[in-house]
């Protein structure tokens, strides 16, 4: 088994890379887009990209509560050693969120852990607003971009934070977000090609504002040195749509391309209706395919179930 140490170097992981100071540790990875329709449905595109190294342990988690804990239904992707609240995840209230790793010059060697801070927000939060104050908090070591939505609200915003501070954008037309800071000011970070390349190619196409442009979005190839979709990098691709309440997966596959591994009602993800097959959480979807265009072997993402 792991040591202690290790277990609480991994739930760390993004504050200990970032005051390293090595630029081989930021790479650049998630890839984000959130598009209000033309009938105010909240659409929300998610890349989760990291290594091909660490690829084949992450996993879907889910946590039902017995009576007399002290924490809500919560379920998403976990990395391996860490706890839920880092990647795709969501609760019983229809909130649900997504983070971009960032990269300021400036963090601290103490503080408040982002994985803590987000997994107490969707124990805590039934509304967006909600989720909004609980993330906002000062103390906390290093940074991020959390892309939220409000299944039952139909609402969308993006929140960046940086120690003690943050900046809120609500989401009224389309955002698109890598692994830069872009709304709050004043932050130094290191250099970001592969971000500033993916946020150019966004800008050069015309906003998302449907469910098939951010598939689209996600799945573009066009920049080949600093891809959207990147092969052996982006683990696990999802959509969003509040008009379904339904979390569409990808594992492994360019999206514009491939099946779906999985698709998940949300909204009804905790009463048990929208709750897979067992078949289905182990295996995968029989229909998810390798990408003829751009290579790659798919091949679910594993998913465990605590209840």
């Amino acid at each position: 088994g792991l040591s202690e140490r290790t277990i609480w170097s991994l739930v760390f992981l993004s504050e200990l890379e970032n005051l390293m100071r090595d630029p081989n540790t930021r790479t650049g990875h998630c890839s984000d887009f959130m598009a209000i329709t033309a009938e105010g449905e909240v659409v929300h595109g998610h890349n989760e990209d990291w290594s091909s190294a660490v690829a084949e342990f992450v996993y879907f988690m889910s946590y039902e509560p017995t009576a007399g804990a002290d924490f809500r239904p919560v379920a998403g992707l976990v990395y391996p050693g860490t706890i839920l609240g880092f990647a795709n995840t969501w609760n019983d209230k229809g909130l649900y969120f997504t983070e971009n790793s960032l990269f300021p010059r400036e963090s601290r060697g103490y503080g408040l852990g982002m994985m803590f801070v987000q997994r107490r927000a969707l124990d805590r939060a039934s509304t967006l607003d909600e989720l909004r104050d609980q993330v906002v908090v000062g103390g906390q070591a290093l940074g991020y971009s959390l892309n939220c939505v409000s299944l039952r609200e139909k609402r969308a915003m993006n929140i960046e934070v940086h120690e003690d501070a943050s900046d809120v954008l609500t989401v009224e037309t389309n955002v698109s977000h890598f692994n830069r800071y872009k709304h709050m000011q004043g932050i130094v970070e290191y250099d970001r090609p592969s971000t500033d390349h993916r946020q150019a190619r966004a800008d050069a196409l015309p906003a998302a504002r449907t469910n098939a442009d951010v598939v689209a979005r996600l799945s573009d190839t066009h920049d080949a040195t600093y891809p959207i979709y990147r092969v052996n990098i982006t683990m696990v691709s999802a959509v969003l749509d509040s008009a379904t309440g339904k979390l569409v997966v990808w594992t492994n596959s360019r999206p514009a391309t491939t099946a779906p591994t999985y698709t998940w009602d949300l909204l009804h993800w905790f009463d048990g209706s929208g709750v897979p097959s067992s078949d289905e959480l182990l295996s995968g979807s029989d229909d998810s395919v390798a990408d003829p265009e751009v290579g790659g072997s798919p091949g679910p993402v594993g998913f465990a179930s605590l209840i």
